[in-house]
């Protein structure tokens, strides 16, 4: 499987669908360069409820928060590496 990706990830890279955000605070650390991905689409044989609507990720961190449709979301609470 042949997959091409924009890496690293920039401003420029992003799909119409992504968002580019200069820093995004949670739990009371900044992370910095973060590209958020709506997920409005979501379709499957599962129903998921809640269902995840946008995503926040970086190069750095991966997945650092997710929102979902019923207003709750997840965030990153600490790294380990």
């Amino acid at each position: 499987m042949d997959i091409k990706r924009n890496l690293p990830l920039s401003e420029n890279s992003l799909k119409h669908d992504e968002t580019y955000y200069d820093s995004l605070i949670i739990n009371n650390k900044a992370y910095y360069e973060i590209y958020g991905d709506t997920l409005l689409h979501h379709e499957g044989n599962i129903p998921i409820n809640p269902y995840p609507t946008l995503i926040f990720y970086s190069s750095n961190f991966g997945v650092v928060k997710i929102n979902f449709s019923d207003g709750s979301y997840w965030e990153l609470e600490k790294v380990d590496w």
